[in-house]
């Protein structure tokens, strides 16, 4: 399986390969999180109570739950980047408002600068893919990250001179 960038990805990539690329590392991780289970299952069980091998079954349970709500809450609408408009061809893209709403895993608002990563270029016409990048005010507790947005550029308007 190629290696493919994150831009690549979800944006050239035909859908199933892109599955494939992002399902493998899925799949081994919690293949290897079912076999430390199973150990952990076995030398518990072993010890000969009941109780200690029902508190990591319901454990288990609980982590699993807390992750799927986590994934649910803080990947699905963790951030959502929206240019405000449209440019006319020719103008540069930091010419376009961009907004944005970040949350952390909690769903507390993360403050920061949000801003295009190339402003002073000129997109293509039609519709273009441009890159922004989120700057947290505390970058010690959150990491900066980045993504695109899909902008649309307007035709310009021609003049004739004689």
């Amino acid at each position: 399986m190629a290696a493919y960038s994150k831009k690549e990805l979800f944006e050239s990539v035909p859908v199933s390969e892109a599955l494939k690329a992002m399902a493998v590392p899925t799949i081994i991780s919690q293949l290897i999180n079912l076999v430390y289970n199973m150990v952990d299952a076995f030398f518990i069980g072993r010890t000969g109570s009941s109780y200690m091998m029902a508190a990591t079954t319901v454990t288990l349970t609980l982590t699993l739950l807390n992750v799927a709500f986590s994934n649910l809450f803080g990947v699905g609408g963790g951030s959502q980047v929206a240019a405000v408009g449209a440019i006319t061809y020719g103008q540069v893209l930091g010419e376009l408002p961009i907004s944005g709403n970040f949350s952390d895993e909690s769903g507390n608002a993360v403050p920061g600068e949000l801003a295009w990563s190339e402003p002073e270029s000129h997109p293509g016409c039609a519709t273009a893919t441009a890159e922004w990048t989120f700057t947290p005010q505390d970058p010690e507790c959150y990491e900066a990250i980045s993504g695109t947005a899909t902008i649309t550029v307007l035709p310009a308007t021609l003049t004739v001179t004689a």
